[in-house]
């Protein structure tokens, strides 16, 4: 019989419900990028010192060359964790609002396939009532991943809420501190300024998208702030 999802144009309702997320997910990135930029902050704070720092070291003193720089890379891999787990939590944040917006739409399409039940015919009416009844039993998270709750997920898809937004992010991260990495090596004449797995973040966008999906509530950020830091995604 189909559904919401299907249907072009969507029901006002439906149009009304996805504006709502537009609206809120807007509000939710610019409570989070105030975090995100004092963090950013700091690690300007931190490259800096780190430039000052190298620039003044022995480079012919290679044990204590390579003391001092992994000491920044670690300073430099700690600020990105922060980072991450200030963009995971931010995800996570559209993930509820998404849950709650799931309930609005199902009553919506509830109250759809109740009109649509009551001007059909006889033989179409045992299809719609199973659809009303699969609807009822899914809770907010089942129903989000119906195909019911299609264009509300695709809606929060486009807030960053999948996993190669992720994975982008995480990425991008990496791309940026393997250049500054090379500019110091070629600025400096440092042969080796990068120390894996020291300098490596030992999680993966995969790991930490799914973490999202878990039932942390209102501890979801000191818990994947932990998990983070102590590399490790339960």
């Amino acid at each position: 019989m189909g559904c919401l999802g299907c249907l072009n144009p969507l029901p006002p309702e439906v149009e009304e419900i996805l504006k709502e997320v537009a609206l809120k997910g807007e509000e939710i990135a610019n409570t989070f990028l105030i975090e995100a930029n004092k963090i950013k902050s700091e690690k300007e704070d931190i490259i800096k010192e780190r430039h000052k720092k190298v620039s003044e070291a022995d480079k012919k003193d290679t044990k204590a060359l390579n003391k001092l720089l992994l000491e920044y890379n670690k300073k430099e891999i700690d600020n990105e964790k922060e980072l991450i787990a200030n963009e995971v939590d931010k995800l996570h944040t559209i993930y509820e609002m998404g849950l709650e917006l799931a309930e609005k739409l199902k009553k919506v399409t509830l109250d759809q396939l109740k009109k649509k039940l009551s001007n059909a015919p006889e033989l179409a009416k045992a299809a719609i009532n199973s659809q009303i009844d699969e609807v009822n039993k899914y809770s907010s998270k089942e129903f989000l991943n119906s195909e019911f709750g299609k264009p509300l997920k695709t809606a929060l898809e486009k807030q960053g809420l999948k996993e190669k937004y992720l994975e982008g992010y995480i990425q991008e991260l990496e791309e940026e501190r393997k250049y500054r990495r090379a500019q110091e090596r070629s600025e400096f004449g440092i042969s080796q300024n990068e120390f894996p797995p020291e300098d490596e973040l030992n999680f993966t966008a995969k790991d930490l998208f799914d973490a999202i999906f878990d039932e942390y509530k209102g501890e979801f950020k000191s818990k994947i702030k932990e998990a983070i830091i102590n590399k490790v995604i339960k």
